[in-house]
């Protein structure tokens, strides 16, 4: 598997992790569901440029 199609795989699959989280809080309060859905994308974006998974041309 090219490096760029595994890049993406892994990085669709963090963003999948994050909404499923924010989904399962937001059951119980849709305020916090929303705030976790973002704070996880960002972290998770930060994450993924930091360990070289995503690049800016």
């Amino acid at each position: 598997m090219l490096f760029s199609h595994r890049s993406k795989l892994t990085v669709l699959i963090m963003v999948l992790i994050s909404i499923l989280v924010g989904l399962a809080i937001g059951r119980y309060s849709t305020t916090w569901g929303a705030a976790s859905i973002i704070i996880m994308y960002v972290s998770l974006a930060i994450t993924a440029h930091s360990i070289g998974k995503v690049k800016y041309n």
